[in-house]
């Protein structure tokens, strides 16, 4: 691996960390804020499976021929543009470009408060960058951006949305059949297990969209994926998200679990599984998720279900207005970042 390539990984790596402390936080917020499970426990727990759902995909990568669990990421390194991508110092300052202005896009956000989606972020940054390069026609519009990317902004919330909300009303229904104390442990019990389930299906989703960018540098040919390097490199994406959920994002926590709806244990089972859903279903698809938005969308129909005046709109337009600028935003910070660093390294615009 070059110096080209190292530039690269540390990227990864910081982006790493930043899913694994934005959406690790995501997983367990509401499992936190209804004290089903000690903040130190879930955070533990969680980090664990950051770390070995991404080496179980290797393992089974090198045991299977294609792999298993890594459709999103070869969707992500192969479709995102339909042109011959640029390689040596200009592919190099295209996909840099890209991660910086996707990473300045994601750290001003996040100091200055305003909601955004990691996922698009990340991809608009590198779409804008391509189209600067490349041209607006290189990207892959009808074959996997508008459709995986660009209609997953509303098509994702709005499917947990409604999801959330009918789960609301069965689980309810079920619990009124039962005595309060026995359904109240049972609703602790499940929320232990649901978060479980739910730190696998989002860590499953956000590992590929750093290894997918990894493979996106490898096609370009600043990354040389022959050896052991494809197994560090996913052991450092493991790692990276480890640390970043052990962190601990308490501020991400608070706003998911209360700021948006006051979340109690029924809320909060029904969220669990219905982002784990959507979740699952997404990563089977290969579609790269914004996770965040699945489970925001869960929380917000399981609120509307069980008491739609109590939900916090105000704050849930806020989250919405966030989702959808932001890819547009990340890509314009990718578009400028190349044009700057182009000028600085004579490449021609």
């Amino acid at each position: 691996m070059g110096g080209y390539g190292i530039f690269i990984m540390f990227f990864v790596v910081i982006y790493s960390m930043y899913m694994g402390y934005n959406d690790g936080s995501l997983a367990i917020s509401t499992t936190i804020v209804t004290r089903a499970t000690k903040p130190k426990t879930a955070l533990l727990l969680t980090a664990l499976i950051k770390f070995t759902v991404p080496i179980f995909s290797l393992v089974t990568t090198l045991m299977v021929s294609g792999g298993v669990g890594l459709e999103v990421a070869n969707k992500l390194g192969t479709q995102l543009f339909i042109t011959t991508l640029p390689t040596g110092k200009e592919g190099f300052v295209f996909l840099f470009s890209g991660l910086m202005g996707s990473l300045l896009w994601a750290m001003i956000s996040y100091f200055a408060k305003l909601p955004n989606s990691i996922t698009h972020t990340l991809i608009g940054g590198i779409i804008g960058a391509g189209i600067v390069n490349m041209g607006f026609l290189s990207v892959n519009w009808k074959g996997y951006v508008i459709l995986n990317v660009i209609a997953m902004v509303a098509i994702a919330p709005l499917v947990a949305f409604i999801l959330g909300f009918v789960l609301l009303k069965i689980i309810k229904k079920l619990a009124s059949k039962g005595p309060n104390r026995h359904v109240g442990n049972i609703l602790v019990w499940v929320q232990r297990i649901n978060f479980i389930f739910l730190s696998g299906s989002f860590a499953s989703n956000n590992w590929q969209k750093t290894f997918g960018v990894v493979l996106l540098a490898s096609s370009i040919g600043l990354i040389n994926m022959g050896g052991n390097t494809m197994t560090w490199v996913v052991i450092i994406i493991a790692s990276s998200m480890m640390i970043g959920i052990l962190t601990g994002g308490t501020k991400i926590i608070m706003t998911t679990g209360k700021k948006l709806f006051n979340v109690g244990p029924i809320h909060s089972v029904t969220a669990q599984l219905t982002a784990s859903i959507v979740s699952t279903v997404s990563n089977t698809a290969g579609i790269a998720l914004g996770v965040g938005q699945a489970m925001t969308a869960s929380i917000i129909g399981a609120g509307t279900a069980d008491r739609m005046n109590a939900v916090k709109w105000a704050r849930a337009r806020k989250v919405a207005t966030g989702w959808v600028t932001t890819f547009p935003i990340a890509a314009l910070f990718g578009a400028g970042f190349y044009a700057l660093m182009a000028t600085i390294m004579g490449i021609p615009l």
